[in-house]
């Protein structure tokens, strides 16, 4: 339990983007477990070679090594180096953290549930939709932050794309 503690959620808030766009591809490229598992719980889709894999992580590491050259080695100004090698990271990490935890940390989505109920309830219980009762409404907060107000509906198809929810939410609810 110590390893959910609320600090290491907000260290980890800040780094977010940085585990999605390098930690996970090389986790799949190094067939390396996630951590506090057994196996690789992020894998990537079966058609995606791992040449293309390679090819999606060059940009992250490029935006973290080029600050460290120009600055670091080339004026011998590390702070900098490591500002402008982490910055990106970190602010988008912020701004991911804050949108995607607004829809699970709602005292609703805390509230006891079945333990016999399947996976999809359990997600469905644990995730709060906000913005999702006036159709226009539902899809311009949709487009402002990637469907995430509609979490719940993304839990129970999570592999239907984010921009298709807004259309689905009415059967849903």
């Amino acid at each position: 339990e110590a390893f959910n503690e609320a600090w290491t959620f907000c260290w980890k808030g800040c780094l977010t983007t940085l585990g999605t766009s390098l930690l996970q591809p090389l986790r799949t490229l190094l067939d390396k477990p996630t951590p506090n598992f057994d196996v690789n719980i992020t894998p990537v889709p079966d058609d995606v070679s791992k040449k293309q894999l390679w090819l999606s992580v060059a940009p992250t590491i490029f935006c973290l090594v080029y600050p460290l050259l120009a600055f670091g080695i080339g004026r011998g100004n590390w702070g900098l180096a490591v500002l402008e090698s982490l910055y990106p990271f970190v602010g988008a990490s912020l701004i991911w953290t804050a949108m995607t935890q607004t829809s699970h940390v709602q005292d609703d989505c805390h509230q006891p549930v079945d333990e016999n109920d399947c996976w999809t309830a359990r997600q469905i219980a644990h995730s709060y939709d906000y913005s999702v009762h006036n159709p226009r409404e539902r899809e311009l907060v949709a487009m402002l932050t990637a469907g995430l107000n509609m979490q719940s509906l993304h839990h129970a198809i999570p592999t239907v794309a984010q921009s298709r929810l807004a259309g689905l939410y009415e059967e849903y609810a």
